[in-house]
């Protein structure tokens, strides 16, 4: 899928093994390294996504993406970050911030911008930090609730789609966002990007 900031193609998410030829122009990608969650009553990471490795012809920065299933310690999601932005760098690549990939239930988005605050506390002030955005969080989501966890971030990218598929009614979406004055991008994926809802 793409990140786009006012329609232009800057940034791409990738979530497979390998980057697309068409990802090596972009300033910016986002590479997906892998998902948190509890099992039996432990915190586990498993490494899924792109391997750190010299990318041919690519000039821009990475963002360093992880899955949470449900919210770990901070401290464990920094330890691997720190562990993965070493040995992006041993091969060349810079490594600018970290994002964070966790479907909080809309009610809860006040838990997670207090989960934020604590892993801004432990990464330090040198590392951007940035999160995925549900559509419903724009519908549902109490005002300020939304607005705290903007203050958190350095930006919020809204996913238009679920899945592999674009979201329902995805102009009413479109309408909730233009009326954000905070920081945002759009994630869409390569079906939506010549869609005319954008």
């Amino acid at each position: 899928s793409l990140e786009c900031v006012n329609g232009k193609k800057s940034s791409y998410w990738v979530w497979s093994s390998f980057i697309p030829e068409s990802a090596r122009f972009a300033k910016n990608i986002y590479a997906y390294q892998g998902v948190f969650n509890i099992i039996a009553e432990r915190e586990v990471y498993r490494f899924e996504g792109l391997s750190p490795h010299s990318i041919d012809g690519y000039s821009g920065s990475l963002t360093l993406t992880y899955r949470l299933e449900t919210l770990v310690h901070p401290e464990m999601v920094i330890s691997r970050f720190k562990a993965h932005r070493k040995a992006w760098i041993r091969h060349g690549i810079l490594v600018d911030g970290i994002q964070i990939d966790y479907d909080s239930p809309t009610a809860k988005l006040h838990e997670y911008a207090d989960w934020v605050i604590l892993l801004k506390q432990v990464i330090g002030k040198d590392t951007c930090i940035s999160i995925t955005g549900l559509g419903d969080w724009l519908a549902s989501a109490p005002p300020n609730h939304l607005n705290d966890l903007f203050h958190k971030v350095s930006f919020i990218a809204f996913m238009m789609y679920h899945g592999s598929q674009p979201l329902k009614h995805i102009d009413t979406y479109i309408t909730l966002l233009s009326r954000l004055s905070l920081p945002f991008k759009l994630g869409r994926l390569q079906t939506q990007v010549n869609a005319k809802e954008f």
